[in-house]
């Protein structure tokens, strides 16, 4: 293959367009091997290709053959077909190198932690929701290849094998089989776990370098001599322990023979005391029996007590019916005595009623006889007065004159006229006055508009800088002065945020507010700030709801804002200070400010710095870094950059600075007020005309309204005359007609003067004469009435008399069968209670118990307690009370044997139950150490020679890689007394001088420990059965001169061994490096002048005529 220094560029592509949502249209390119033929652009092109140039052969069982991603990280769709030898990944920062290095560890079932991942969402490419890695293996014994397909979310998980549903032990197990260990840092070395291998100490990297050699056995080995030598370190320290406890407690137990005596007497009082408490159930039971006979007894008794008291009561219950019946008889008699009498007296209140009636029916008609006799001289009289108020009214008929009605007829016509007049002249008035109305209206409008411009041009309030003028619009400006008057409005949002930098803020020296505004951009002079997450989430539901996108910030509030250098250091470099000293404003926007446009680390000078100082600021010192990253010298703004490639190299850009808009004033600015000047000219000169018309309008409408008075006056004037007619003309018709009406009643009362009563008058003194008879019957009925009520009345008080002596015996009795019932009532509970108490006792379970207790008693033990018994029997003083007292005795006399050494006679139970369980765990334990110990030296004569061996074959090989970029090199085993403490070393030397040191932080640099690290994954080459092996920028770090010879030993271990397929991800290419015809190249582009590519297309692009042409 000729070298890319010579030819350029090279390589068959596969690309990928980013999706079209996002905001770049650049695409992604892979750069794989030269092609066969033309006009090949399809996959199967790429994997005929790789076949062309490799044999089958080369790839061993497990090599990766193709790797397929789709919606992965920055790709929506991307293939790569792989040598069996080296493949080398190499593009800027940022095309997507890695991306590999993540597909093949996530497609193969490695954890998301193996490549520094929070979560599968990191991974799926933005926009999308789903993600797929389809990588082709080699399969064992000329199978077919082995396509494991993974398709992921941000929840869920797929798995296929050649086409069929896999689960994670499916792939596990499949790993396994081909000794792919993703976990092993020698054989999967990701750019994010770099850091981690180089972490590694002697001890992890003995553990990581044995699971990668051969089948693993050797690591299964080291842990197993761990675990067993962890064990017995474990056993011989519990077994020197128990030792010296044990001789320990057999001292102490001689010392305590005393008190063994002492625990016997106190056992035997122990003893004595389980006796007499076993015994008192027995006690129980004997004090039950005699409590049941003396309960009988008391029971007997109490019946006999009921029966005769029941007996002596039945005379008096005869007694109580005797009187409940005489009682009974005489209410009976007195019932019928009453209803008599209530009828009697009802007859006697009727017929008093109907006398009174006859009485009235009397009055009545006498009353009608005076009537009739006057009512002839009534009404001749009412007649003569009749006739007096008719000749009276026609008097004042004859007086009053009569209107023409000639002359009223006319005066309704001029009334009318006028009317008309006068409605027509207050219509104009009314118009005119409208108008005045609205003028008075638009003068009161532009007068306002005017105060309102004088007050913005009095006014020191910087909003009005936001304010949209005429000649310069700017939308988010717009926005911004729209936000601020909607917010100021709303009084639930005060205290809630600041008003944004151009509003609140201001230059302390107006020299620097083009500086300040040159430095922060236009979205943060104008977005308002919060300083807590609660307050910008009602702000953004605030300005959803408004239906307007201003901007915002939010920000941590810091009192305190560190400078890069002290106010006397930046006066060094020919500063006056840094921004940050020459704006004022709320501390809480100040520290918005510090945060996003950083005016604490920009030093500023009004003048410019000389060549010198220019260049002091813009080179880097030693540690390669300018003291300023931006500063500003009289009219220009320097920032400082790197290179993001090749030596990176420091540039600087600088820029021009404008003029102020916002910072320069503590109001409105110079373009403002001219613009309010203007305007109020034109309110003044809109006023003045309005004042004119209404002047004009004001003198028209006071004519109309002194027109309108004086049509009104003629008016009034018709109207009295037509009222003072109406009036005159309806009084006469009154008067007319209560003259016919009197008439009316003058005929009316001149024929019932003419009648004759004396008839009616006869009639009715006949009917009083009837009436008087009535009333005698009626007298003589009363009589009658009065003489039985007093007969009835007598004997009705004798039987209630008699009722009442027949109720208090019945009473008396009652009261003394009732307190006979209480004392009844009294004898039969204590009848029962004695009865229930009794039946209790009988019942009782007691003995069962007792029986049953006994059943758990030895044969001794009864004959123990029978005894004892027989002795309390004997004494007659067998009681619970006594067993219980004697009970007490035997523990007071226990307590005063303990009191005399109770601890030592516990301490010598214990020591006995420990010297008889030691005595018996100590032979156990040193047979298990034993049996364990000879273990441990089998398995390490088969473990020690191996490992030995194969660190030695390291060694060899790492010094002869080694060696040649370097002064000298060794890997060492590190033996010690624990196997968990073997250490494996890498000893390097890289300068003659310098002596051979462990490879670690302290001791080498960044890129000696990277060329150390890549040699050593480079020995372990033939002693590992790892299928390929991944290693991600291993050469950050290096100078050209290290990394062109690790390259040149990379290259030639992977192309010439070919026992690992070999994995180099670079985000640099260095001129003259060594390339063998068996590795290849895959270069990653991006963009924006590469145009995105569809993979499916026909049609051929730039990058496949450039892949043609190189190729040929």
């Amino acid at each position: 293959m000729t070298s890319i220094d010579s030819l350029g560029d090279f390589g068959q592509y596969t690309r990928q367009a980013r999706a079209s949502t996002g905001a770049s249209s650049s695409a992604k390119r892979r750069k794989f091997m030269p092609r066969l033929s033309d006009g090949d652009l399809d996959d199967d092109a790429d994997s005929t290709a790789i076949q062309g140039k490799h044999s089958n052969d080369k790839y061993r069982p497990g090599y990766i053959l193709k790797v397929k991603v789709k919606n992965f990280t920055t790709y929506s769709y991307a293939e790569f077909n792989l040598s069996p030898s080296l493949n080398m990944i190499i593009g800027p920062n940022g095309t997507g190198k890695s991306t590999l290095v993540a597909a093949i560890c996530l497609g193969l079932g490695g954890k998301i932690d193996l490549i520094k991942r929070k979560n599968l969402k990191s991974i799926i490419k933005t926009g999308q929701t789903r993600s797929t890695v389809e990588i082709t293996l080699k399969n064992f014994d000329n199978k077919p290849p082995v396509v494991i397909n993974r398709e992921f979310t941000e929840s869920d998980n797929r798995y296929t094998i050649n086409g069929r549903t896999a689960t994670d032990s499916n792939i596990k197990e499949l790993r396994k089989r081909f000794n792919i260990q993703l976990d092993n840092l020698c054989h999967f070395l990701p750019q994010e776990r770099v850091a981690e291998f180089a972490g590694l100490t002697p001890e992890r990297l003995l553990l990581e370098t044995e699971r990668t050699l051969g089948d693993g056995q050797l690591l299964a080995l080291h842990e197993d001599l761990i675990k067993k030598d962890t064990r017995s370190v474990e056993l011989g320290i519990t077994i020197n322990d128990i030792s010296s406890k044990l001789e320990k407690l057999i001292q102490e137990k001689d010392s305590l023979e005393e008190e063994t005596k002492k625990f016997k007497e106190f056992e035997k009082k122990t003893l004595e005391i389980e006796h007499h408490t076993k015994l008192l159930p027995y006690a129980q039971l004997a004090d039950l029996k005699l409590q049941q006979r003396e309960t009988k007894r008391k029971r007997d008794e109490a019946k006999a007590n009921l029966a005769k008291f029941i007996d002596s009561t039945k005379p008096l219950q005869n007694q109580l019916r005797d009187a409940q019946s005489a009682r009974e008889k005489k209410q009976a008699e007195l019932d019928v005595v009453d209803n008599n009498q209530k009828e009697i007296y009802s007859r006697y209140v009727n017929t008093k009623k109907d006398l009174a009636s006859i009485y009235d029916t009397i009055d009545s008609l006498k009353s009608n006889i005076n009537t009739l006799r006057n009512r002839s001289a009534e009404k001749r009289s009412e007649l003569e007065k009749l006739q007096h108020a008719k000749n009276t009214l026609i008097r004042e008929r004859d007086r009053m004159e009569l209107p023409q009605e000639n002359e009223i007829e006319e005066l309704s016509t001029l009334r009318n006229e006028k009317n008309d007049q006068l409605n027509s002249v207050n219509a104009d008035a009314e118009t005119l006055h409208d108008k005045l109305n609205l003028k008075h209206t638009a003068i009161k409008q532009v007068m306002h508009h005017a105060k309102s411009i004088e007050q913005k041009l009095r006014n020191n309030d910087k909003l009005v800088v936001l304010e949209p003028t005429s000649s310069y619009r700017s939308h988010v400006k717009e926005v911004a002065y729209s936000a601020h008057q909607l917010l100021r409005a709303e009084p639930t949002f005060k205290g809630m945020y600041f008003e944004s930098p151009a509003v609140c803020c201001n230059a302390t020296d107006i020299a620097f507010a083009p500086h300040l505004e040159k430095v922060i951009d236009n979205n943060t002079l104008l977005s308002i700030t919060t300083v807590d997450e609660k307050s910008f989430q009602n702000l953004q539901k605030f300005a959803s709801s408004k239906k307007i996108n201003f901007p915002m910030r939010m920000t941590k509030f810091q009192r305190e804002v560190a400078t890069l250098y002290t106010q006397e250091e930046v006066k060094t470099f020919g500063f006056e200070g840094f921004l940050s000293d020459f704006i004022s404003g709320p501390p809480e926007v100040l520290s918005m400010l510090y945060d996003v446009s950083k005016l604490q680390e920009i030093p500023v000078s009004r003048r410019a710095l000389n060549r010198e100082q220019v260049t002091k600021l813009t080179t880097p010192n030693s540690n390669g870094y300018c003291p300023f990253k931006k500063f500003i010298a009289g009219d220009t703004l320097f920032v400082i950059g790197r290179s993001k490639y090749g030596q990176k190299q420091v540039f600087y850009s600088t820029e021009k600075i404008g003029r102020s808009f916002y910072f320069n004033s503590s109001g409105i600015n110079a373009e403002a007020k001219a613009e309010l000047s203007k305007q109020l000219r034109e309110a003044r000169d809109k006023e003045e005309g309005i004042k004119d018309e209404i002047k004009k309008l004001q003198q028209l409408y006071n004519d109309k309204v002194t027109e309108g008075k004086e049509i009104k006056k003629e008016l009034d004037s018709f109207k009295e005359r037509l009222a003072e007619l109406s009036i005159t003309k309806n009084q006469r018709a009154r008067v007319i007609a209560k003259i016919a009406t009197t008439d009316e009643l003058i005929k009316k009362i001149t024929r019932d003067s003419k009648k004759d009563y004396t008839e009616k008058i006869r009639a009715t003194e006949e009917k009083i004469e009837t009436k008087y008879k009535d009333t005698s019957i009626c007298i003589s009925t009363l009589a009658k009435c009065v003489s039985e009520l007093t007969k009835v009345s007598i004997e009705f008080n004798l039987l209630e008399f008699a009722v009442l002596q027949a109720k208090n015996r019945e009473i008396a009795a009652k009261k003394l069968l009732e307190d006979l019932e209480n004392r009844k009532e009294a004898l039969r509970e204590e009848y029962e209670v004695l009865k229930a108490e009794y039946n209790k006792i009988k019942k009782g379970d007691a003995a069962k118990m007792i029986a049953e207790q006994s059943k758990s008693y030895t044969e001794e033990e009864r004959n123990i307690l029978s005894d004892l018994a027989k002795s309390y029997v004997d004494a007659k003083n067998f009681s619970e009370r006594v067993i219980r007292e004697k009970i007490q005795l035997l523990i007071d006399e226990r307590s005063v044997m303990a009191t005399a050494d109770s601890s030592s006679i516990e301490s010598l139970k214990r020591k006995l139950q420990e010297i008889k369980t030691s005595e018996k765990e100590l032979p156990r334990l040193k047979s298990e150490k034993s049996r364990l110990d000879a273990r441990i030296e089998k398995v390490r004569g088969e473990w020690e020679p191996a490992l030995t061996e194969l660190v030695r074959k390291i060694s060899l090989s790492f010094n002869k890689r080694f060696t040649k970029v370097a002064s000298d090199g060794h890997v060492e085993l590190a033996k010690a007394e624990k196997f968990k403490d073997w250490k494996l070393q890498i000893l390097v030397k890289f300068r003659q001088e310098s002596e051979l040191k462990i490879l670690d932080h302290q001791s080498q640099s960044g890129g000696e420990r990277a060329v150390s690290t890549i040699f050593f994954i480079m020995s372990l080459q033939g002693l590992t059965d790892s299928p390929f092996r991944v290693v991600d920028e291993i050469n950050q770090g290096m100078d050209p001169k290290n990394e062109k010879m690790a390259h040149r030993y990379l290259v030639h271990t992977a192309c010439q061994n070919n026992k690992s397929q070999y994995f180099l991800v670079t985000p640099k290419l260095l001129t003259g490096l060594y390339y063998h015809p068996d590795m290849v190249v895959h270069c990653i582009y991006t963009g924006p002048l590469i145009e995105p590519v569809d993979k499916e297309a026909a049609v051929p692009d730039f990058m496949d005529f450039a892949g043609k042409a190189i190729s040929t």
